[in-house]
């Protein structure tokens, strides 16, 4: 699994986390507050203040908008990548067509008349 795939996995978790905590943000905080359970006690009594489930809203828009902008950008270096590559084999290809038919004109030209062998 390549750099460019795991940055895409990475895209797609930041997407879904912003879903999330735009549409749900105090499902989101309880995600979040899942591994304070271990260390504290009484974690799951805790309730969010109404400033703090705005913030976890806006920052979702901001991780949506951020993990969007890279899978598009990902996607379309892809692409570029891809149409590089076929234009490359294709200009190699008409190179060595054009190679081939120079060797064939050359063969033309050596022509000096007949050959003799002496027996």
């Amino acid at each position: 699994m390549g750099l460019k795939s795991m940055f895409r996995v990475g895209y797609l978790l930041m997407i879904g986390q912003g879903l999330l905590s735009v549409f749900a943000p105090k499902k989101a905080i309880r995600a979040a507050t899942l591994s304070w359970q271990l260390g504290f006690e009484n974690v799951d009594e805790l309730e969010p203040r109404e400033w703090y489930v705005e913030q976890t809203r806006i920052l979702g828009v901001g991780m949506l908008a951020a993990g969007l902008t890279g899978l598009l950008v990902s996607d379309a270096e892809t692409a570029e990548r891809e149409r590089a590559a076929a234009e490359a084999d294709t200009t190699a290809a008409a190179e060595d067509a054009a190679e081939t038919d120079a060797s064939v004109t050359d063969d033309d030209d050596d022509d000096d008349g007949p050959v003799t062998i002496d027996v």
